[in-house]
Parts: C-alpha cells; sequence; structure tokens
C-alpha cells in the first residue's frame, strides 16, 4: 500500500468507487476487515491510504505552484512555432539563439536532496 504510482491511485479509486456504491447499497460486507490484512481490499486500509495519497498529492500541487516565483511563468524550453510566429515552420536563427540566452540567464532552480 506505501507506493505511490498512477497505478496504484488507479486502483485504489477503483475501490474507493465500489466502496462508495456499496454506501448507496447498504452492502456493509464491503467494509468488513479481514484476518490477515488484505491491504487492497480491506476498507479502513483502503481508505487511510488514499488519505495519505490526497496528502502527498495536496503536498505536491502546493511545492509545483511555490517553484515559479511571482511575476514569472514557465515556458518550453524551445520556443514553438507559434511563439516564434512562423507557423509549421523551422524557428527563425535568431530566435533560437535568443530563447537559449535568455535560458542561460534565467535564476537556476535549486536542487533539493
Amino acid at each position: 500500500m506505501g507506493e505511490f504510482t498512477s497505478e496504484s491511485l488507479r486502483q485504489r479509486a477503483d475501490r474507493l468507487d465500489v466502496l462508495a456504491h456499496a454506501v448507496t447499497e447498504a452492502n456493509w460486507s464491503e467494509f468488513s476487515m479481514r484476518v490477515p490484512v488484505e491491504p487492497e481490499r480491506d476498507a479502513d486500509c483502503v481508505l487511510s491510504s488514499a488519505a495519505r495519497e490526497l496528502r502527498a498529492y495536496a503536498t505536491l500541487l502546493e511545492q509545483q505552484a511555490s517553484a515559479v516565483p511571482d511575476k514569472w511563468a514557465m515556458v518550453p524550453r524551445e520556443p514553438t512555432n507559434e511563439m516564434c510566429g512562423a507557423p509549421d515552420s523551422v524557428w527563425h536563427p535568431e530566435a533560437r539563439k535568443i530563447w537559449q540566452q535568455m535560458f542561460d540567464a534565467a535564476p537556476q532552480p535549486k536542487v533539493r536532496p
């Protein structure tokens, strides 16, 4: 239950749907706890895991939001055709050079341990 992957999140979301449906149908057998524990099935484990993952996701969103300073914007690594004013064509040679100079001059992100 400790994994935090897209697949584990999808599996837990599916189980949460089953539990939600069980509540509407008053199917309380879905809420039984097994001995030994079945972390992917037992409602208490599934709900607790979902709460932990939601908190981790909230933290991730907060970190991403704070990664871009005020009055800054995230931009692609290289200019798009639309940004260079040349749809569906190769960038103007100067556009790539200027874009690279801007990236080189920009503050580098802090590396987290």
